[in-house]
């Protein structure tokens, strides 16, 4: 949601306290830091043990590893070990000159999407509680497989009625591909779009943006498939 940004944005945590001896946080805050403000990166990324990754790749993985994120389909911007290693043509548009031109700007973002995790046996009634949402994030199995035919065609009535929808594997490394099983093809059928290899928070993140740009349902469903806006896909 951050248009023309021209800074490196840096987000850090810790597994235990500063107060524990043993904290993670002091490498961390240090690591970020220098990451800030010495790497050229007009992103917002996440560093955590070591490793800088773009933020819209990186997910939280354990709650008890001091390696508690990770970026599992993209190799981190930057890791630190004796020496600082930065990839730097991983960098998105580092070298275009015009990135990041013109006035930086928070961009209108839509909250009206639901998230929903599909389970076996999931009754298509539940879609009856997202009617009044503008976009559904549905995480599936796989490459783009679940879901009972009846709940493919409730999926169509909200698609129908100017609902978008979007898939994501509930696989840490996968990428939706409809068509690939047969399984997948009543969920195409509904109109479910595929959020190539997106995790669920940047499917999450790029459809409530693209929905604030007030664009017709057509081309939210083209922009979200097929364009790489922050880094969020291969």
């Amino acid at each position: 949601m951050f248009e023309n940004l021209q800074k490196h944005v840096v987000l850090t945590a810790s597994q235990l306290p500063l107060s524990s001896p043993y904290s993670d946080g002091y490498f961390n805050l240090a690591g970020s830091i220098i990451c800030a403000s010495q790497l050229q990166i007009p992103e917002v990324t996440v560093f955590i043990n070591n490793k800088l990754m773009r933020g819209n790749r990186s997910q939280k993985f354990s709650s008890w590893s001091l390696d508690a994120f990770d970026s599992t389909q993209m190799q981190p911007l930057a890791e630190f070990g004796i020496t600082l290693n930065y990839r730097r043509d991983l960098v998105r548009n580092f070298q275009e000159p015009d990135y990041g031109a013109g006035d930086f700007k928070v961009a209108d973002i839509c909250d009206s999407i639901g998230v929903i995790h599909l389970v076996p046996g999931l009754e298509p009634q539940v879609l009856e509680n997202y009617q009044s949402c503008k976009g559904i994030i549905l995480q599936v199995f796989g490459e783009g497989n679940g879901g009972s035919d009846q709940f493919c065609e409730k999926l169509g009535e909200l698609h129908k009625a100017g609902c978008v929808i979007g898939l994501v594997s509930q696989a840490h490394t996968s990428e939706i591909k409809l068509g690939s099983y047969n399984a997948s093809s009543q969920l195409k059928k509904a109109g479910a779009k595929s959020s190539q290899g997106m995790t669920s928070e940047a499917a999450y993140a790029k459809l409530s943006y693209l929905l604030g740009k007030n664009l017709t349902q057509r081309d939210v469903e083209d922009a979200f498939t097929m364009q790489n806006i922050r880094g969020e896909r291969d």
